[in-house]
């Protein structure tokens, strides 16, 4: 489709396609910046982890802190704070330090995605809002016409871009929010296995 019949469609699918317009655009937004989001908090999670388990061992709490500082994903703050625990020789309260860090990592991964699931329930009704004031329009304009066939059709035709679109904005959405979940339940996961890890290693240097 050209950039062209893409203008001729909005503009014949009447005032509805201005807030499904809106929400397009929203919906690309956010699919953009959550995907840059999501990958670097993923980043080297697992091997990052690896790294700061070696010199928590090795009694190098120091070392860990400055990989943790230097990284970007979402266990790096949560290590970093078990290990300035450490480094403070304050072992007591870790496990709620990390959880607490992990909630707060969490409840940013989950930012905007309840705007995705808005969208996803908003855009058809929009569609379908933007359908039914077509097809008044097009009644309204059948009544002072002669009836012709035409005029019905074509009329009718324009409602649905509407719907259309409307369905195509939802559709965009639900393919973020399901991707987006997908790897929000792995970080979590991940974040879920290292704070265990990291539990159990200080307890094998405290013995």
């Amino acid at each position: 489709m050209s950039f062209e019949q893409s203008v001729f469609l909005f503009s014949k699918g009447g005032a509805m396609m201005y807030p499904i317009f809106i929400a397009s655009v929203i919906t690309l937004a956010i699919g953009v910046e959550r995907l840059v989001v999501y990958r670097r908090a993923s980043k080297d999670i697992m091997l990052m982890w690896q790294q700061v388990k070696q010199y928590l061992v090795n009694n190098q709490p120091q070392q860990a802190l400055a990989l943790c500082e230097a990284s970007t994903n979402a266990a790096a703050p949560i290590l970093y704070k078990a290990a300035s625990c450490i480094s403070k020789q304050r072992s007591e309260g870790i496990r709620d330090a990390m959880e607490g860090e992990a909630a707060a990592q969490i409840s940013k991964l989950r930012l905007r995605l309840s705007y995705l699931s808005t969208i996803i329930t908003l855009a058809p009704l929009l569609g379908l809002l933007g359908t039914v004031l077509g097809m008044i329009k097009t009644f309204n304009v059948l009544s002072l016409s002669s009836g012709q066939p035409s005029i019905i059709t074509g009329g009718v035709g324009e409602a649905l871009i509407a719907t259309a679109a409307g369905l195509c904005v939802a559709i965009i959405a639900a393919l973020f929010h399901s991707y987006f979940s997908e790897r929000l339940e792995d970080i979590i996961t991940s974040l879920e296995i290292i704070t265990n890890n990291f539990l159990e290693v200080l307890e094998l240097i405290n013995r």
